[in-house]
C-alpha cells in the first residue's frame, strides 16, 4: 500500500478547499506544532509513522475531488 496522505485517515483534506492550498492535506495525527501547523501534498510519504488506509468512501470522496495522485517517474509513490 501507498503510505502517502491520500491514502491516509488522517490526512484532513477539507480544510483550504477554496485556496490554493486545495489538495494539500493537514495531519490529524501531527505530533508537535511544526506538524501541525505544515499542509502536506498529498503524495507526501507519512512522517508521523501513524498511517492508516483511508476507507473505500474517502477515497472515492478524494478522487471525484482531487483525481489519481500522479506517479514519480522513477517508478516509486
Amino acid at each position: 500500500m501507498r503510505e502517502t496522505c491520500f491514502f491516509c485517515k488522517y490526512a484532513d483534506f477539507k480544510t483550504q478547499l477554496d485556496t490554493p492550498m486545495r489538495g494539500f492535506a493537514k495531519c490529524r495525527k501531527a505530533r508537535n506544532e511544526m506538524e501541525k501547523a505544515t499542509y502536506y501534498p498529498r503524495t507526501n510519504p507519512c512522517v508521523t509513522g501513524a498511517f492508516q488506509t483511508a476507507s473505500e468512501a474517502a477515497m472515492r470522496k478524494r478522487r471525484q475531488e482531487f483525481g489519481e495522485p500522479a506517479h514519480k517517474p522513477d517508478g516509486k509513490e
